[in-house]
């Protein structure tokens, strides 16, 4: 179980996404973060993600795109509300297509500074608010697009986050958070972190008749598009090619190394050659 209760939400935002297995968040941050910056300055009894700051929003989902691709893992993604995540968008429709998880935040306000408690400034009403927040701007680029609405749900919602990111099929999913929330006492903790559906796996029937219609077949052709997300399918297609003597034609789209290109059964970018 992660504890939250009684943490900012600062804190908690950290908390989850290390209990999560997130080990780097890459940012483009505004001023609505400061309560996550003074979180990842306070002395650590337990890992927390490691902090890595660049200057656009793009190049930050594009960090962590690249990221996702080399390890496998999940990254974290903070950036600035409104423009910061439209800035985003297209970085994020790569991710979405390509199938590469990770879980972006962005801030929002929902008091506009005239509540009490901190100040977040004048300018979110005139200059940085929208109708919907920026997850509504955000939504048709990402898996799922969510904007937090009450502090009960923040440290549940970051957890669903990361669960929905890692889901099969994998992508970017979206939370906005409120900066009054980031100072706020959280009063729950998120439920176990042991509720995430299993991958779908082929019929083994299926994969049987699959190997008989190969070993039977006269001439054939591999073609990968997405096979190289993992570095273990990549290793077993070239032993199946070598066993067929099959060659592989990979897509002209890819966004991976799906075969070594340098392989004598590496059979180009176009089936049709």
């Amino acid at each position: 179980m992660i504890e939250t209760k009684g943490l900012t939400g600062a804190q908690t935002l950290l908390r989850v996404l290390g209990g999560m297995g997130v080990e780097r968040i890459f940012a483009s941050p505004g001023s609505e973060w400061s309560p996550v910056w003074e979180a990842l300055a306070e002395p650590q009894g337990e890992s927390i993600p490691f902090y890595l700051s660049s200057r656009h929003e793009e190049i930050a989902v594009g960090m962590a795109s690249g990221y996702a691709k080399a390890t496998g893992k999940l990254p974290a993604v903070m950036i600035h509300t409104t423009v910061g995540s439209l800035h985003a968008t297209m970085a994020l429709r790569g991710a979405l297509h390509e199938q590469v998880p990770m879980v972006v935040f962005s801030g929002e306000s929902i008091g506009f500074g005239e509540d009490e408690g901190p100040d977040v400034g004048g300018q979110w009403l005139g200059h940085l608010a929208d109708i919907g927040g920026p997850a509504r701007l955000v939504d048709r680029c990402v898996k799922w697009s969510f904007g937090v609405n009450t502090k009960s749900i923040l440290p549940a919602t970051i957890q669903r986050a990361c669960q929905l990111a890692m889901a099969a099929p994998r992508g970017p999913v979206f939370v906005s958070l409120p900066m009054e929330f980031l100072f706020d006492k959280m009063t729950k903790n998120p439920p176990s972190e042991l509720g995430s559906a299993p991958a779908p796996t082929a019929d083994p029937g299926g994969i049987k008749e699959l190997a008989e219609m190969l070993s039977a077949a006269k001439n054939p052709i591999i073609i990968s598009e997405e096979a190289g997300r993992s570095s273990a399918i990549v290793a077993l297609m070239v032993e199946l090619a070598e066993l067929l003597g099959a060659p592989v034609v990979e897509s002209r789209s890819t966004g991976y190394l799906n075969f070594p290109r340098n392989h004598p059964l590496h059979g180009g970018y176009d089936p049709q050659e």
